[in-house]
């Protein structure tokens, strides 16, 4: 089908109305916006905010730093095995004197409390210290090592003393005159220090959890500019500083620039709506069309034709659309049938090998190709006798749900069933498409299988009676992988010793055991962990083979 040419392009009719509506107004806004800048606003009053937290940070990290090594040295004094423990009390009692903490308390080894050293500034004029049971998580604490055994630990509450004084002073300093709060919060949510207007810093804080904050945030926060700051360095979050401003004192050039973009906007649209009313009418009739027939591709209602008389675009972008559909509505049955063939061939052929059949990109000759594979025999261990008096239909019940869980366990770890015989189940990894880690995608699975069976077997033993246990061999070396068979009937498979190593090793694994070979354990690397078991003469296999538990 030709494409109609447009005798009056839409994109001339647009530049003729766009240039009317939109230049005059757009020249008076752009020139008025040159006079305020709302980014370069919003950055300056962010970055004044960040600066007192990053103030803050330091007086919060200095206090803190101080009170961790004050309790790192009285630690050390009580612990050292070299003093008499008169000598030890009086070495700690001398460093806590020389500090600022106004006592430390000292716990057992299993964080009880046992006593507090006051220095003797402190014993009149301060109030005695209310003795908690237990170390308190939010108290800064470090463990008595003694002979290389921690034996107690001395702590100290959350130091704020300075950093009370210091909110004030830049409270006073920067934010006062504005109508502004500043407040320090610790991670845990307690607040340390505040300053200001205590109703913005309720609001400010309301849902504020201070250990999701990792990076200065800005926000408005019922008519307040709230900033949000971590204090302390980045590998240790000491806390969270909170700045509240009105926002019309901190962005009153704002509002200035937000009038002068109303009155702009006022302007173009009085103009627009002059120039429109008459436009709108060409335009939205064919444009309505097209719309609704988008509507009904969406909808998936092929069948349906629109038109479009006029001498535009619109008129070609009609026709193109209803070509679109025609190749929309034989392209989708096309793929329905490419579905259903495809969904036949998976109850058949691996997943992977039906996909490439269904997009007839798979080799259909007879033979293969020798790769190196990891195969997985997984069987049920006694499973004749353990199913002998249940009613046939129960056994192929309880086979069904097995082998579908084990196929989806093989499909997770990127494996191909390979078949199923009796009661075991045969898995490849390398193939059909390669992997470089395909022993160690076997062992997973493996696992898993395990796993997922024992979670399986309480709603067996409820339903049926019986618990599954599984036993499992893999072993990895190279096979000759690809279609076996005849001219009319193919099956895709491995065929080489590997296969028959790892049925053997399957049919000697013990119930609930991953037994592997030398090659596999060598292949799969070190993520698991491997119990010699010794080595053993298979069955049409020259020499003995190393054979390993996989442990879970």
């Amino acid at each position: 089908m030709s494409r109609k040419r447009a005798r009056f392009p839409l994109r001339w009719k647009l530049t003729l109305y766009g240039g009317a509506l939109a230049s005059l107004p757009l020249l008076v806004a752009g020139w008025l916006l040159l006079d305020v800048n709302e980014e370069a606003v919003r950055r300056g009053a962010l970055q004044l905010q960040i600066a007192l937290a990053d103030d803050l940070g330091r007086t919060l990290e200095s206090e803190l730093g101080g009170t961790r090594a004050t309790l790192t040295a009285v630690a050390r004094a009580l612990g050292d095995p070299s003093l008499p423990e008169e000598a030890r009390l009086s070495v700690a009692m001398r460093l806590v004197e020389s500090s600022r903490l106004p006592r430390v308390a000292v716990f057992d080894g299993r964080r009880a409390w046992i006593d507090a050293i006051v220095p003797e500034r402190e014993t009149s004029s301060a109030p005695p210290m209310a003795a908690p049971t237990q170390l308190p998580d939010d108290w800064v604490h470090v463990p008595i090592v003694a002979r290389g055994q921690t034996t107690g630990f001395v702590g100290a509450p959350y130091p704020s003393g300075a950093l009370g004084e210091r909110v004030d002073a830049l409270h006073a300093s920067h934010l006062a005159l504005l109508g502004g709060s500043l407040a320090v919060t610790r991670r845990d949510g307690v607040s340390l220090a505040a300053a200001g207007d205590e109703a913005a810093l309720e609001r400010a804080t309301a849902d504020l959890d201070p250990r999701d904050v990792s990076a200065p945030v800005s926000r408005e926060v019922e008519g307040a500019v709230v900033t949000w700051a971590p204090l302390g360095p980045r590998a240790e979050r000491l806390g969270v500083a909170v700045l509240s401003v009105p926002r019309a004192v901190a962005f009153r050039s704002l509002v200035r620039m937000k009038t002068i973009v109303g009155v702009g906007i006022g302007v173009a649209m009085l103009l627009a709506l002059a120039f429109a009313a008459g436009f709108a009418r060409r335009l939205t009739a064919p444009i309505g069309r097209l719309s609704a027939f988008a509507s009904a591709l969406a909808e998936r209602r092929f069948g349906e034709r629109v038109e479009v008389a006029s001498s535009d675009e619109l008129a070609g972008l009609a026709e193109d659309l209803t070509t679109a559909s025609e190749a929309l509505a034989a392209s989708e049955e096309r793929v329905r049938v490419e579905e259903a063939i495809r969904a036949d061939l998976e109850r058949f052929l691996p997943a992977e090998v039906a996909r490439r059949v269904a997009a007839r990109e798979h080799d259909m000759d007879l033979g293969g190709r020798r790769v190196p594979i990891t195969v997985l025999f997984a069987d049920v261990v006694a499973f004749t006798p353990l199913t002998s008096r249940l009613p046939p239909e129960e056994v192929v019940g309880i086979l069904n749900e097995l082998f579908t869980l084990l196929t989806e366990v093989v499909f997770r770890h990127g494996g191909t069933v390979d078949k199923f015989v009796g009661d075991a189940v045969m898995a490849l990894f390398g193939a059909p498409e390669p992997s470089d880690a395909h022993a160690a995608e076997a062992l997973r699975a493996a696992e898993d299988m395990l796993a997922f069976v024992e979670a399986a077997n309480e709603g067996w033993e409820r339903r049926f009676g019986v618990r599954i246990q599984l036993a499992i061999g893999v072993h990895t070396g190279e096979a000759v992988v690809g279609n076996l068979g005849s001219d009319v009937r193919m099956e895709y498979t491995a065929i080489g010793q590997a296969v028959n190593v790892a049925a053997r090793l399957e049919a000697m694994a013990r119930p609930q055991q991953i037994l592997v070979s030398e090659a596999t354990r060598d292949a799969a690397g070190d993520e698991f962990d491997f119990a010699p078991v010794g080595e053993q003469k298979l069955a049409g296999i020259d020499g003995a083979i190393a054979l390993f538990e996989v442990r879970t």
